[in-house]
């Protein structure tokens, strides 16, 4: 898969409230500023997720070891498939 690809922070309603473009795989997510999506919340982890290709030819989400992990549909996943649908907590 090649770039650009956007992540959007959501209201709890759903609204967009932040949209983010990334040139490119890999997208590193946290808290910490070495991050290509900085997320400014005391539950996230300073590094806390990567999102890289997978075998596939898709994408996958992965955990970086955080305390409070990705919930997707209300499971916690170390891995989990993405595409442009994917809602994460």
């Amino acid at each position: 898969m090649t770039g650009p690809f956007y992540i959007e922070s959501l209201a709890r309603n759903g609204d967009v409230l932040h949209r983010h473009l990334v040139p490119g795989l890999p997208i590193r997510i946290g808290r910490g500023y070495d991050n290509d999506y900085i997320l400014d919340d005391a539950y996230t982890a300073p590094n806390h997720v990567v999102i890289e290709p997978d075998d596939a030819g898709g994408m996958v989400m992965r955990d970086l070891g955080t305390r409070n992990g990705v919930i997707h549909r209300g499971k916690r996943h170390a891995v989990l498939p993405v595409d442009g649908n994917t809602v994460v907590r």
